[in-house]
């Protein structure tokens, strides 16, 4: 079965040179994913909605990142990727 999280933006982070990736739980229950991004992450946080650093997120094989939103709430990830 397929994660209830919905993807609701990828786009730049408007302060810093890295990538900003948001999802949503719609359901009512918690809800766990996996994202892979195909570059390389060198480092990745857990974000506030004003794109504030909250605390670093696991980077599993430099590619893949656990993510886990409580009901209905909204997760939102940095990504700094290698040059």
């Amino acid at each position: 079965a397929g994660s209830a999280l919905q993807l609701s933006a990828v786009k730049k982070a408007w302060e810093r040179d890295s990538i900003v990736i948001r999802v949503f739980n719609p359901t009512g229950e918690e809800a766990c994913a996996s994202l892979w991004w195909w570059q390389p992450i060198r480092e990745a946080y857990r974000l506030d909605l004003q794109e504030s650093r909250l605390e670093p997120a696991a980077i599993e094989g430099g590619h893949k990142i656990a993510l886990s939103a409580g009901p209905k709430k909204i997760v939102t990830l940095e990504l700094i990727l290698y040059r």
